[in-house]
């Protein structure tokens, strides 16, 4: 007996300092309903040591036995040094340049999906992505996605900076926001590029890869000259950011006088006219009326009480700009029940802009567009339809005067559109060019404001503004990924039995291994 205890007497060591460390992490870790087990684990702790101790395997003469094999124990433990480090660095190698991959999940959750590997693995030429992050960490798993895609192709490189810290780059390359992917993709009849920003998943950034190699860059024209948005202007009126937003979108923004020049040049996509406030002139407005006439795409963001004519060109199309403002019913806990010009918009029409946006927008005295009712999506005839609304208690106001006057009133009556009012349409037609068929389309807003640099990244101004051009320009074949998810069993779980569980796997059984490790290993050495 006493021989045992004496060959135990190192192994009753570890095994106190074992139920020392695993203690003070049951007291860290698991605080509440386990006060007994911290205090088994350091009274088991104290025995061991105890015994340990007495039994004589640490005296003077049993230490001086062992110095012989004191260089035997060097070499060993070197040699184990060395072994942990390569296992480190071949796990780092590993990770990193992805060798060894095996997704176990049913729905392949963590693996790129069958159309985005094959859009990635056939680049052409190189795409360099370069991601700014707050505090250097990207949402949710977009790193990882960036990595994937890293290592299918040669072809692709990305790069991590921290967007309060790259101030330079974040200056050079455009960016407003942060959490912003940047790419440029170097085909060799120019550059190309794209921003993503906000949401990151597989589906967006696959997207936005297939902007850049499907087509050359779409080239949107703006009407300079009538008092337009300026989109040259970084100040609170002003439209650099959403000139930012649609360059992003892998689309030429050009500005265009049309005073100058003979027409609407050949390579335009689309035209867009951005809060005109005083009346086109007879010649230029013929030649707005024969491009739309020859089947050519426009994007109208009109402002109420603006001036300007061209409020009547949608008008032959079917879309009907109302002069009026939309005066909404606003509840507010102190003031009670007021009126207010800026409605908050939730609620949208069913269309391809608007399939799957929820998000919430924000006007700034935005007019009523009324479409008229004729043909279907998919039919030969032209399809109209109102793209978002205001609520249930606003109407369209047309006595501007009296609600702009220096005591505002505003009162449902007659002549007025009743709620919810309708503030955006878009239209869409079969179009002869030649010997094929085209798709026209425009989309109007009763407001300009609402994308404006002071107000484009309030909510989801900027989503559904770029939504609505990105149609009208005709935008390439979107990636569609079906959402790949666990298929969970659920059970609901108290917190105590949360406790106990997380108790279980993460003190005691890696304590038990641990402890039945270290016996094993020390009486394979005792024989």
């Amino acid at each position: 007996m006493k021989n045992l205890l004496r060959n135990s007497g190192p192994l009753l060591a570890v095994f106190a300092l074992v139920q020392v460390v695993f203690g003070v992490l049951s007291w860290k870790l698991v605080r509440s309903g386990v006060d007994y087990v911290v205090i088994i684990h350091f009274v088991s702790a104290a025995v061991c040591l105890l015994l340990s101790l007495f039994s004589g395997a640490f005296s003077p003469r049993e230490l001086r036995r062992h110095s012989g094999n004191f260089f035997w124990h060097v070499s060993s433990a070197v040699y184990s040094l060395l072994f942990v480090v390569v296992l480190v660095l071949a796990n780092m190698f590993v990770l990193r340049h992805e060798v060894l991959r095996y997704d176990a999940t049913e729905a392949k959750v963590f693996s790129l999906a069958e159309q985005t590997d094959k859009l990635v693995s056939g680049l052409k030429y190189s795409l360099t992505v370069r991601a700014f992050a707050i505090n250097g960490v990207l949402p949710g798993r977009a790193a990882e996605i960036l990595t994937l895609l890293s290592v299918r192709s040669s072809k692709f490189t990305w790069e991590l900076y921290d967007v309060e810290k790259e101030l330079l780059l974040v200056e050079k390359y455009g960016i407003t926001e942060g959490n912003t992917l940047h790419f440029t993709y170097a085909d060799p009849t120019g550059e190309r590029v794209v921003k993503l920003s906000g949401v990151m998943a597989e589906q967006h950034i696959a997207s936005a890869i297939l902007k850049l190699v499907s087509s050359a860059p779409r080239v949107l024209y703006y009407i300079s000259g009538y008092g337009e948005g300026n989109l040259e202007s970084a100040g609170e009126g002003g439209y650099s950011f959403l000139r930012e937003g649609i360059e992003g979108e892998n689309v030429a923004v050009r500005r265009l006088v049309l005073s100058d020049t003979q027409g609407i040049p050949d390579d335009a996509s689309a035209i867009m006219l951005l809060g005109l406030e005083k009346r086109l002139l007879p010649a230029v407005r013929r030649k707005i009326e024969r491009y739309l006439d020859n089947g050519g795409s426009a994007i109208f963001m009109f402002e109420p009480r603006s001036e300007t004519d061209a409020s009547e060109l949608p008008r032959k199309f079917g879309i009907n700009f109302i002069s009026s403002v939309v005066v909404d019913m606003l509840n507010d806990a102190q003031a009670g029940v007021a009126l207010g010009v800026q409605p908050v918009v939730s609620r949208y029409g069913p269309h391809v802009i608007t399939g799957g946006f929820t998000g919430t927008t924000v006007y700034s005295t935005v007019a009523a567009i009324v479409p008229e009712k004729d043909g279907q999506p998919g039919s030969t005839e032209r399809h109209v339809a109102p793209l978002a609304f205001s609520g249930d208690q606003s109407w369209g106001e047309t006595d501007l005067g009296g609600l702009f006057s220096e005591e505002p009133q505003a009162a449902e009556g007659e002549g007025d559109i009743k709620g919810p009012v309708p503030i955006a349409a878009a239209y869409d037609a079969p179009v002869k060019k030649g010997e094929s068929t085209v798709s026209q389309r425009m989309v109007v807003f009763g407001d300009s404001d609402f994308v404006s640099n002071v107000n484009i990244n309030l909510l989801f101004n900027k989503d559904f503004a770029l939504n609505a051009i990105n149609w009208v320009l005709g935008d390439v074949e979107k990636v569609t990924l079906r959402a790949r998810t666990f298929r969970p069993s659920e059970v609901a779980l108290g917190g105590a039995e949360i406790r106990e569980m997380f108790f279980l796997t993460s003190i005691v059984l890696p304590e038990l291994l641990l402890l039945t490790g270290l016996s094993v290993w020390w009486l394979r050495k005792r024989r």
